[in-house]
């Protein structure tokens, strides 16, 4: 099936309520057929990042310690990629959406991803342990809270085992959004978010080198969230001018633009004050090479937090968005925001006040409160869940 097929139909699955019960009823009860002729591979653990896309995020940061850890010397440890091709580094791995795929998830002791690994569907192996990690907190609505769409209502009863959070504040909406305990919800924090509390100035500079920006620039991170009001209709999205903003920046900054892996925005051009970064695996070294980040909605601004480096908001679009998509709060009254471009860039060449700071502080404290250890936290998990069960 090409890429293109695959995305139109993903497309209607989410649209149309009842194609997507239609794929869930049929998808479910043939996997359900299955399971019970396939056995449990007590040294098989299944990662995916992304719905496949990327070999990055949390899944990415528990498998590399995993490789490091004799515990799991003799374990097969699998990725799922959409194209498996695209990422020669990886040795185990077996392409999604294929019947290996489903075999290989049913023969699982142990899923690892940021999203999901059952493809819209219910169903798990039958000593499956199931880590649900996330991305990013929960700044935007998620799942059956989306106010656009609810195909994620007939999914029955969840698969998760458990779940990470980094804040109380996203530890009640994973376990209520995934019907996880509070006991199997976990305070460990996000497994890709050690590096932003651990990493030291020669890795920051040796990021910054790569990215060709000198000793005397600040480097400005804008990496704005998924819209999915531009998949219903709507063309309210700004063309952004980025020789606009350096010419109201000025020579001393460099802009790091980063789109939405789902926004198939096309690449940019770079010039000696722009970089586009999108094709980035990971976003952790450009959070730490820049010296601050534009965004809006994205769970981005939780993990940036960590490293009290200045945030600014664009939130021109908030009342569409809201409307929309939906917000667990108001971003606005917690972090310094800007409606119109000028304002934003204005505020940027400013720097924060120590009233931003304070705002910036108070919003880590309440949103990314546990960090730094949560790789090994995650991995000490899995390892007693799997070797008890």
């Amino acid at each position: 099936m090409s890429n293109n097929l695959k995305l139109n139909l993903k497309s209607l699955l989410k649209r149309y309520q009842f194609l997507y019960n239609l794929y869930f009823k049929l998808g479910s009860a043939l996997i359900k057929v299955i399971r019970p002729f396939v056995k449990t591979d007590d040294r098989l653990i299944l990662f995916v990042s992304f719905g496949g896309r990327r070999y990055a995020d949390s899944p990415k940061s528990i498998y590399e310690c995993m490789r490091n850890d004799n515990r799991f010397s003799d374990y097969k440890l699998v990725w799922g990629f959409v194209n498996p091709n695209d990422f020669p580094e990886i040795k185990r791995k077996v392409k999604i959406d294929t019947i290996k795929y489903f075999i290989t998830s049913l023969k699982a002791r142990c899923w690892v991803t940021n999203v999901s690994i059952g493809r819209g569907l219910s169903y798990k192996g039958n000593r499956t342990y199931y880590l649900y990690t996330g991305h990013g907190s929960p700044i935007k609505k998620c799942g059956s809270d989306v106010k656009y769409k609810n195909t994620f209502k007939s999914s029955g009863k969840s698969t998760v085992n458990a779940c990470l959070a980094q804040s109380e504040f996203e530890k009640e909406i994973r376990s209520r959004l995934l019907a996880v305990s509070s006991d199997e919800a976990y305070l460990t924090g996000a497994p890709t978010n050690d590096i932003l509390a651990n990493y030291d100035e020669k890795y920051r500079n040796a990021i910054r080198k790569e990215l060709g920006i000198k000793d005397n620039e600040k480097a400005i991170l804008y990496a704005p969230t998924f819209r999915e009001y531009s998949h219903l209709g709507s063309t309210d999205m700004p063309e952004v001018d980025f020789f606009k903003w350096h010419r109201l920046l000025g020579d001393d900054y460099v802009i790091l633009y980063r789109a939405h892996p789902e926004s198939n925005a096309k690449p940019i051009r770079n010039e000696d004050w722009f970089v586009d970064v999108t094709k980035w695996e990971d976003i952790e070294p450009l959070m730490i090479a820049s010296d601050a980040l534009i965004s809006d909605y994205s769970g981005l601004i939780t993990d940036y937090s960590i490293m009290h480096k200045p945030i600014f908001l664009w939130t021109y679009d908030y009342e569409q968005y809201e409307k929309t998509r939906g917000l667990y709060f108001d971003v606005r009254k917690v972090l310094p925001f800007a409606e119109k471009e000028e304002t934003l860039l204005s505020m940027i060449k400013e720097g924060y006040s120590q009233e931003q700071n304070a705002m910036l502080i108070k919003f880590q404290q309440e949103y990314a409160t546990v960090y730094g250890s949560a790789t090994r936290n995650a991995v000490d998990l899995i390892f007693d869940k799997i070797l008890k069960k």
